[in-house]
């Protein structure tokens, strides 16, 4: 409003004195200071009228403004709308555990799909990353005068053909316009307590179990994963002792050649490389590779590994989060299409409040953490908006007809909103989205 008000005082009359120069032809002048005046008549003569009737003024001014409830319930929510931005993140995870080669191998079978697609211009994939077992592609689609399909429905045509890939859960992405990152997810649910990770983890399945019946939330995962393979190793300390065999010989002995341990670097050619002790791939796949080694006992004599220590394939947690310094877990999906990020989250709140126990508490992060912020803000800023139009109307006896103003904007604003997407869908079924467009 202040903004408004310098620039109406001081840029708009300087424009004027500039644009404004060119003299109108006496008939030309006549006609526009006849309807000039004649429209201010008709709002004096409407203003008299409402004024002499005010208390009818007033009801027509709430009813006018109760009806803009109708519409807003009954809108789709989102912090903005998926635009075509010619990129497709495609994440990709296999079963805790695996190594390096085996999500290479599905990364090699995605990237078999993207070459299929013609809008596909190129693409590249990170394997391993944040952990072995998990991945991430991105594909950039040719310009927009190129292809007739927008980045939505490429996607929408990936999506099945990723999910069929056996051996990993694949599926692809839009970038969010606002919020988060290239790959992340658009929901984004952090669950909280003070238990113990275990009663944690029952909370979550428990919640997801709930979510997954629900068409509109996909792909769910959650980042509490107890299940990651382990192989714990106990030394017999009483075999170690009667045998000579130090206990820091035994642990270096385990690292170097199970593990792995740089000795060395060496130059050649002018390029440095590391030298790194290991044993080969084939030679610790099992537990039982333990019987392979041997480590230097009393009397220099040699003494199998497996003698001396016991081993027990167990599970692991793959990471213990933390959030606001509690014990916590992320519940991620992405939306269906159609669905809104708005609905989405009302069912999943709702959803928790039956689920989860009293001592349970939830948060939100990424682009799901946004909206909620910007939407608590931005109803503060659209009332404000409208008390300024509402006294802005003039004077106490025009504060009525302030109200109908107030209740005609709303009833505007929120039936375009509700009516142009339906337009949208009809008339524009089939053309490129380019960024902008969206309705």
């Amino acid at each position: 409003m202040l903004v408004s008000g310098f620039v109406a005082l001081t840029l708009t009359p300087m424009m004027c004195s500039k644009l404004l120069r060119r003299r109108h032809s006496t008939t030309r002048r006549i006609a526009l200071s006849s309807a000039a005046s004649a429209l201010t008549a008709g709002y004096e003569r409407g203003l008299r009228a409402s004024l002499s009737a005010r208390p009818l003024v007033l009801l027509v001014g709430i009813l006018v403004a109760g009806s803009s409830v109708f519409f807003f319930l009954r809108l789709d929510a989102e912090l903005a709308p998926t635009e075509d931005q010619g990129t497709i993140v495609g994440n990709f995870q296999g079963p805790q555990g695996a190594t390096i080669e085996y999500t290479d191998k599905y990364a090699r079978e995605l990237e078999k799909l993207y070459a299929e697609v013609p809008e596909v211009e190129r693409y590249f994939m990170i394997v391993g990353n944040p952990t072995v077992s998990t991945g991430r592609s991105f594909i950039k689609l040719k310009p927009w005068d190129e292809r007739e399909r927008s980045q939505q429905e490429i996607a929408a045509e990936l999506r099945p053909k990723m999910e069929d890939v056996p051996g990993v859960m694949a599926f692809p992405s839009s970038p969010q316009s606002l919020g988060g990152g290239s790959g992340d997810q658009a929901i984004q649910f952090v669950v909280q307590t003070s238990r113990p990770y275990a009663e944690l983890r029952v909370m979550v399945e428990e919640l997801t179990a709930r979510l997954a019946q629900h068409p509109a939330f996909v792909n769910l995962d959650t980042d509490l994963k107890l299940n990651q393979p382990q192989l714990k190793v106990t030394v017999n300390r009483d075999k170690v002792a009667d045998v000579g065999v130090s206990i820091d010989v035994l642990g270096r002995t385990l690292e170097t050649l199970l593990g792995g341990r740089q000795v060395t670097r060496f130059e050649r050619d002018g390029e440095q490389y590391e030298v790194m002790v290991q044993l080969a791939d084939v030679d610790r796949n099992n537990p039982g590779d333990l019987r392979r080694i041997y480590v230097r006992g009393q009397g220099g004599q040699m003494v199998q590994l497996s003698n001396l220590v016991e081993s027990e394939e167990t599970v692991a947690p793959q990471e213990l989060n933390h959030f606001d310094r509690l014990r916590a877990a992320t519940i991620t999906a992405s939306l269906a299409e159609g669905a809104s990020l708005g609905d989405a989250l009302v069912f999943l709140e709702n959803t928790a409040e039956e689920v989860l126990p009293a001592t349970a508490r939830t948060d939100y992060r990424g682009q799901s953490r946004e909206f909620k912020e910007s939407s608590a803000g931005i109803y503060l800023t659209f009332l404000l908006a409208l008390a300024f139009i509402y006294i802005g109307a003039g004077a106490e006896s025009r504060q009525d007809i302030g109200l109908v103003i107030v209740g005609g904007l709303l009833v505007g604003t929120f039936f375009t909103l509700f009516v142009i997407p339906v337009v949208y869908t009809y008339v524009a079924r089939g053309a490129v989205v380019h960024p902008g467009s969206d309705c």
